[in-house]
């Protein structure tokens, strides 16, 4: 399943940042972390703001937010400048608080900010078993003038 979000604006790989432009300032997405919803009624988009979402992440046992490091940029045999992230991977340690997890965001190191919010394509993605796992895998790609995240989710 892939989530994608285009038009991130000014968005970096690399291990310094903070230059901005006029839209926003730049954000280092090595470092960001990635977190579970488990709230289908928060809609999931390119607006969605860090209070509104920030009490329904996580929540099985055993979850904690997950970081992302990326590797060096590439130019991929389409021609687009990518980088691909570490695997990100969430499972439950036991049975005694099931989950259902709608989509994911990914914020800032501090957690101040959601720069990125997509639903799964046909959630609740449901934690109930000491089987229940996930793998998500961030590509970040530049392609002209627009530049996107997509998560790969397994």
């Amino acid at each position: 399943m892939l989530l994608s979000m285009t038009q991130l604006g000014a968005i970096r790989l690399g291990t310094s940042a903070t230059a901005s432009t006029a839209a926003s300032a730049s954000v280092n997405l090595s470092g960001c972390l990635v977190k579970l919803v488990n709230s289908s009624t928060i809609p999931l988009n390119n607006g969605t703001l860090w209070g509104s979402v920030s009490a329904f992440i996580g929540g099985h046992p055993g979850y904690t937010d997950e970081t992302m490091t990326f590797s060096a940029p590439v130019l991929s045999a389409a021609n687009v400048i990518e980088a691909w992230s570490n695997t990100m991977s969430w499972s439950d340690t036991s049975t005694a608080t099931p989950q259902n997890y709608a989509g994911i965001v990914v914020t800032d190191p501090a957690s101040s900010q959601v720069l990125f919010a997509a639903p799964f394509d046909n959630p609740p993605i449901v934690f109930n078993s000491s089987l229940s796992a996930m793998d998500i895998i961030v590509r970040y790609s530049v392609a002209g003038p627009n530049t996107s995240l997509v998560a790969v989710v397994n």
